[in-house]
């Protein structure tokens, strides 16, 4: 009797090792997934199909097997990559750890990279931002199926610190937003590696 609870436990955890070995193989990164705790992505109250809700298991690809497509980039009619779209809306979405920090992952839509340059300067690709000190970005940025309207999305003078993504959840919560936030140069750019 016990020999045979023994087998079926070894193969039920060679199950679950050829299960994480097979996503670790095909994502390129450990864990190969995460939960989502925060309903900063959801597009509606209750959830929907295609969002990112809270509970969903999440795969995360190694940032250097794929390209990722900002927002900006996706909604500029002159980038290669106009029109794509991901989890609802356009752009991908991205994982990273909040300022290089340990603690949990962030989930959110990438709205567009700074790019440093030979010359000292930021360019902005799917933008007319080239060679900049400053950036300074208007995005008509929409959640309609929660908001019912378009929400712009205004950046003005952000000196980066780094190369990185500028982010923010999909879930812009009207009674979340009161007045207008003076964060201008506060914040930092997501780094491009998870781990």
């Amino acid at each position: 009797m016990s020999s045979g609870i023994a087998r079926e436990a070894m193969l039920a955890l060679g199950l679950v090792v050829l299960l994480l070995g097979s996503m670790w193989v095909a994502t390129g990164s450990f864990p190969p997934m995460v939960v989502v705790e925060s309903g900063s992505m959801m597009h509606e109250e209750e959830g929907s199909l295609g969002a990112i809700d809270p509970g969903d298991l999440v795969l995360v690809m190694d940032p250097d097997r794929v390209d990722i497509v900002t927002f900006v980039e996706a909604t500029d009619a002159d980038d290669d990559h106009f029109g794509h779209q991901s989890h609802g809306m356009p752009g991908d979405v991205i994982i990273y750890r909040k300022n290089g920090g340990s603690d949990t992952p962030v989930i959110h839509r990438a709205m567009l990279k700074a790019v440093a340059n030979s010359s000292g300067g930021w360019d902005v690709p799917g933008t007319t931002l080239r060679n900049v000190d400053s950036i300074t970005w208007t995005l008509d940025y929409q959640c309609p199926s929660y908001h019912g309207g378009t929400h712009d999305l205004e950046i003005k003078s952000w000196v980066p610190s780094h190369e990185g993504y500028l982010t923010t959840g999909d879930n812009l919560d009207p009674q979340r937003l009161q007045g207008r936030s003076e964060s201008r140069n506060r914040g930092r750019p997501a780094k491009r590696s998870y781990g």
